[in-house]
């Protein structure tokens, strides 16, 4: 279904009628095949791989206006990719997620210093955040240092979840030292591996029960 969807030359825009939508990621109101990716990303299935490539391609040329489009949804089909991968945490996925950083609206959104007017520029960056965070969890260094970088930014919201990430990931805590961070990224050099992210997802936390149960009878269906 996914990949029928996929077939055009251009990402599908949402055509559902949401009322009062802003700005993305306002209401997640994404286009409908957007949350069959986050589904299938949750599955942790690597036959999503090649899904996750064809998004990637065709955003090759989306500017940062259209990434915040409320209609064109691009934003969320990074963020389904970025939730997907670093659940999967396969180094696989690593080339796709570079590939995807390294396209203007992703990359190098870090801002050091003053007070940042635009609040959509720090929603590109929380984007460049979640590639990393991505990259990391499927074992690249450049994921780690990509939030490495984030620990100096102005933002404070996005420099203490690049600091949580870390944390999460590595086990390690150095504050926000990116010298002692660098340091430790040095040292591991090959020695870095996947670290999947497996916590329960948000409304298994929220209700604090399973949504979701594969049965053992065949018969059956999900319960």
């Amino acid at each position: 279904t996914i990949q029928g969807q996929l077939e055009g030359e251009q990402l599908p825009e949402r055509k559902s009628k949401i009322r009062h939508v802003g700005f993305p990621p306002d209401q997640a109101a994404a286009p409908d095949v957007v949350y069959l990716i986050y589904a299938l990303g949750l599955a942790r299935n690597h036959r999503i791989l090649p899904i996750w490539q064809r998004i990637v391609d065709l955003l090759a040329s989306a500017t940062a206006e259209e990434i915040m489009d409320r209609r064109k949804g691009f934003y969320y089909y990074v963020t389904a990719v970025c939730y997907g991968a670093e659940r999967l945490g396969d180094p696989a996925a690593i080339s796709i997620l570079k590939k995807l950083h390294s396209y203007p609206p992703f990359y190098n959104q870090v801002s050091v210093s003053g007070f940042q007017v635009n609040y959509l520029k720090e929603r590109l960056a929380f984007l460049e955040l979640l590639i990393g965070r991505a990259l990391a969890r499927c074992g690249s260094p450049d994921g780690f240092i990509i939030l490495i970088n984030y620990l100096n930014d102005a933002r404070a919201l996005l420099a203490e979840h690049a600091h949580t990430e870390l944390i999460a990931i590595t086990g390690q805590d150095f504050g926000k030292n990116m010298a002692a961070w660098s340091q430790w990224l040095e040292g591991e050099g090959e020695k870095l591996k996947p670290k999947p992210w497996l916590a329960p997802t948000e409304p298994m936390a929220a209700w604090d029960q399973v949504i979701l149960k594969a049965v053992d009878d065949p018969d059956r269906s999900m319960a």
